[in-house]
């Protein structure tokens, strides 16, 4: 279930947004809420800013980021989804260059957990990059985009969310 927050920089239906100069819309999810400690918005928000600092260069060609965190254990997760080649950004169905690249990161305690990590490796090869609710959110940011004229309008406007997830509190 994802939370509202008392937010960084300000508060939009369930979601806020990091105080980082990189355009990032974020949740947290209350599975494992303990591991960000009371002032939980705050906490991410920080932590964010040390996943960026420590993987900058990991991170290049991004144009903005998609966040949820949560917690497994004692550790701070982190699905982070990042999406580049977003100009033009009006998205014309079947259009060339209108429907941006997304990358996916799985993070656990300001390390990014690497393909090749058989730890986490499923049947098939398969690797974990978000839970399901984290898709849910991912389908809801990019359906929005497409309804939005830029970045900074999508940034300031809430998600509908056609699909109800676990609770947005």
């Amino acid at each position: 279930m994802f939370r509202k927050s008392s937010a960084p920089r300000h508060e939009i239906d369930g979601m806020f947004i990091p105080s980082t100069d990189t355009p990032t819309r974020a949740y947290i999810h209350s599975a494992g809420m303990d591991v960000w400690g009371k002032n939980s918005y705050k906490n991410a928000d920080e932590y964010y800013a040390e996943v960026l600092e420590t993987h900058n260069k990991d991170l290049q060609g991004i144009d903005y980021f998609v966040a949820v965190f949560w917690g497994f254990e004692d550790s701070k997760m982190l699905d982070l989804a990042g999406f580049a080649g977003t100009e033009p950004w009006e998205y014309v169905p079947g259009g060339k260059d209108t429907n941006p690249e997304g990358f996916a990161l799985l993070i656990k305690d300001n390390e990014i957990i690497e393909r090749n990590d058989s730890r986490y490796q499923k049947p098939n090869n398969m690797y974990p990059v978000s839970c399901s609710q984290g898709f849910l959110v991912y389908g809801a940011e990019l359906a929005l985009r497409q309804t939005t004229a830029n970045l900074p309008e999508y940034l300031k406007k809430p998600p509908v969310w056609g699909i109800p997830l676990q609770k947005i509190v």
